[in-house]
């Protein structure tokens, strides 16, 4: 089946709605958890998947990513041959569209553009895969965890930044953490969720144990809202080591100025 085709002048984004699949963002992080534990994809196509999610994850066109290969391939550190593989295996499983872009050029000519990434919906009815019971049956395991994390971070002991590697439904996630971290990190899937959460406390428990992001919420979300901002903007190469920096700075303010306060010596 070929490719929809579509006219598109630079920066065009109010056109990217009429693609999407997905009313809301849980939906969109649902159908992507849902591909990374049930399909089988390998460690880079995943990684692929993962990397379009995070690039659609817009009010505005939930599960449309449009993006150059180029920009695509620099993120991953691949080729844009690399990409075009992965891009091949998505189609063929039924978990990505392609819809073609062109242009008009100033004698009238049509020129081919970035190609529109559009993530499916996957089907209700569909065979899950030997594994997937035992994928489930992790998710009180990933509960437990994230709860000991909580407990550390709040009773200031030292953070572990446990990451558990299953796919897991987002619930054990809103009422462990802060809600306020929860709510900056829910634009992203289920799977970086649970890695950037790790990323977070272990860049605060590399600084200071006594720190607690409930304690610094407004210091944390500021770090955090400009981390995202920028990688919106596709200023970030690498987005956990750039977040795991500023989680580092802010910490690090907030212990300078509690040590100027005397405030540990109130404890």
């Amino acid at each position: 089946m070929s490719a929809t085709k579509v006219m598109m002048q630079a920066n065009e984004y109010t056109k990217l709605r009429q693609f999407s699949r997905f009313e809301t963002l849980d939906e969109l992080n649902d159908t992507v958890s849902h591909y990374l534990t049930y399909t089988k994809l390998g460690r880079t196509e995943r990684q692929f998947l993962r990397l379009l999610s995070r690039y659609s994850a817009f009010d505005t066109h939930r599960g449309v990513c449009w993006r150059k290969a180029a920009t695509l391939a620099d993120e991953l550190e691949v080729t844009t041959r690399s990409i075009s593989r992965y891009i091949a295996t998505l189609v063929k499983l039924g978990i990505v569209a392609i819809v073609e872009t062109y242009s008009l050029t100033a004698d009238r000519k049509a020129k081919r553009g970035a190609n529109i990434f559009v993530i499916l919906p996957y089907q209700k009815e569909e065979v899950l895969l030997p594994q997937a019971e035992a994928n489930h049956q992790s998710e009180d395991n990933m509960s437990r965890l994230i709860k000991r994390e909580k407990q550390s971070n709040t009773k200031t002991k030292r953070d572990t930044g446990i990451v558990h590697e299953e796919e897991v439904s987002g619930s054990h996630l809103k009422n462990s953490i802060p809600k306020a971290l929860y709510n900056m990190l829910k634009i992203f899937h289920v799977k970086d969720m649970y890695t950037l959460i790790g990323v977070i406390f272990r860049a605060k428990a590399s600084i200071s144990s006594e720190v607690t992001i409930e304690e610094n919420e407004g210091l944390y979300m500021d770090a955090l809202r400009g981390c995202i901002f920028n990688l919106k903007r596709n200023k970030v190469r690498n987005l956990y080591s750039y977040i795991f920096s500023a989680v580092q700075r802010v910490t690090a303010q907030i212990t300078r100025m509690h040590a100027q306060t005397g405030s540990w010596l109130d404890r």
